[in-house]
């Protein structure tokens, strides 16, 4: 009669895919986890809270009702995956308790790491653009703004660029505009990504955005690339001074929080985009073990094998757009 093996529960999954998480996702850290539904199971949703409004309230006439508009946003966006960690020369019964936590940790922060990667796709796409990727033409430069010269100017000189005749301009040059290109001919020119003299004020500047979408100042995120991080470390950027606090950082190399935002390091944002700074409230996500992780014997090719197997189901989107701020922009090769 044939035999069945019964599988092996891993102990305290729960726990362990937790404390992993928490440490190797910065989605799970910067989001909004208070959904509705479960992943893998049914429908997911989350609450996205219309701004409420008062009014006078005058005797013997009262006050105008008005109809809340808040209202579920659903997370289409359901993905599952699988894990499926070898214990290679362990059958389900002699695997070792630590090894079999070591792979689960492993997977798990595998996961992490491919929800990071799909999710700030999802974040870029459903955010908005604080500093665009995208090119500008002569006339409609911003005073103030960092450019790269995208196309160089064929005729008329101006002052456009800083300590520099838009005449003399050259392809890839960085410039501090000071004048909007009325009176150039063809110049086009495309934002600087931040750099150190102004990667601090790129952050005021996202700050302000989430300001004045009356985003609650608690739980604010910046989501930086290396390059950014090099460049804010950089005793140009004005984040480092003569104090305590500026050696610490020159130190540990380590920012952790700016202007009222948690400070994470990424080398997943997506092509081009150098930053994200967002409040909780404008993302959400959810996760869930659709199949809990066990310890199931192999067979075929696998000799006297097992294997840790489960499947992680999660749903996240962008909710609310102006709680989202992207920077992006280009760093020259000049």
């Amino acid at each position: 009669m044939a035999s069945y093996i019964l599988p092996r529960k891993v102990t305290g999954y729960s726990d362990i895919s937790e404390g992993i998480l928490v440490q190797e996702s910065i989605i799970r850290a910067v989001s909004n986890l208070d959904i509705e539904g479960t992943p893998g199971f049914t429908a997911v949703s989350v609450l996205v809270h219309a701004a409420m409004s008062v009014d006078t309230y005058t005797p013997g006439s009262g006050i105008t009702t008005e109809d809340d508009t808040s209202a579920y946003v659903v997370l289409s966006n359901g993905v599952e995956i699988g894990v499926n960690e070898v214990l290679d020369g362990f059958t389900v019964e002699t695997a070792p308790v630590d090894l079999i936590v070591k792979r689960l940790a492993a997977a798990v922060g595998a996961i992490g790491e491919n929800i990071d990667t799909a999710a700030m796709v999802i974040m870029e796409a459903g955010g908005t653009d604080l500093i665009a990727d995208t090119s500008v033409a002569a006339g409609s430069f911003v005073i103030g703004t960092y450019y790269i010269v995208e196309t160089v100017n064929s005729a008329g000189a101006g002052t456009t660029l800083a300590g520099t005749n838009a005449d003399q301009s050259i392809l890839d040059e960085v410039f501090l505009c000071i004048g909007d290109g009325t009176g150039l001919t063809a110049m086009t020119v495309v934002a600087a990504a931040p750099f150190a003299v102004n990667a601090y004020t790129s952050i005021l500047k996202a700050s302000k955005a989430l300001n004045d979408a009356k985003a609650p100042r608690a739980n604010r995120s910046l989501i930086i690339s290396t390059r950014m991080e090099q460049e804010l470390l950089s005793v140009n950027s004005g984040l480092v001074l003569n104090t305590d606090r500026g050696d610490r950082l020159l130190q540990d190399g380590w920012i952790g929080k700016v202007a009222g935002f948690d400070v994470y390091v990424s080398t997943l944002l997506p092509s081009g985009t150098n930053f994200i700074a967002l409040q909780k409230r404008g993302f959400a996500f959810g996760y869930n073990w659709k199949i809990e992780p066990t310890v199931n014997p192999l067979f075929n090719a696998h000799i006297g094998d097992s294997a840790v197997q489960a499947r992680f189901a999660y749903n996240c989107g962008a909710v609310r757009a102006t709680l989202i701020q992207l920077g992006q922009g280009e760093y020259t090769t000049v």
